[in-house]
């Protein structure tokens, strides 16, 4: 009796865990630089992202990520939501996490 149980409990479990994150969402974005001495925008490489869920004891990390050559960062799994992307510790940029496979971010712009 124990041992069907058990096992009830985990095959609950394990779908649980595979519905919560059937609403994942894989985030990608990019950000671009701009200067004085640049004609147009550039790809940033090696920008920190840091991404932030509203809490009401303050804003809670959640995940980062840094930008390649081609200026472009990933955040996988990523629960549905209102988060804040902050950029190399000081802009903040709000964002809205929608229930989709895959989510684009628009491209992120620092002078």
């Amino acid at each position: 009796m124990q041992t069907k149980l058990s096992k009830l409990l985990l095959l609950l479990c394990v779908m649980m865990t595979v519905a919560l994150h059937s609403n994942a969402t894989e985030l990608r974005g990019r950000v671009d630089g701009i200067h004085p001495y640049a004609p147009y925008p550039f790809p940033l490489n090696g920008a920190r992202i840091d991404l932030y869920m509203p809490s009401p004891q303050g804003p809670r990390w959640m995940a980062n990520a840094y930008t390649g050559g081609d200026g472009m960062y990933y955040f996988s799994r990523i629960m549905p939501g209102v988060y804040t992307l902050q950029v190399n510790g000081a802009l903040n940029f709000p964002l809205t996490v929608y229930s989709v496979p895959q989510q684009d971010i628009p491209p992120i712009l620092l002078r």
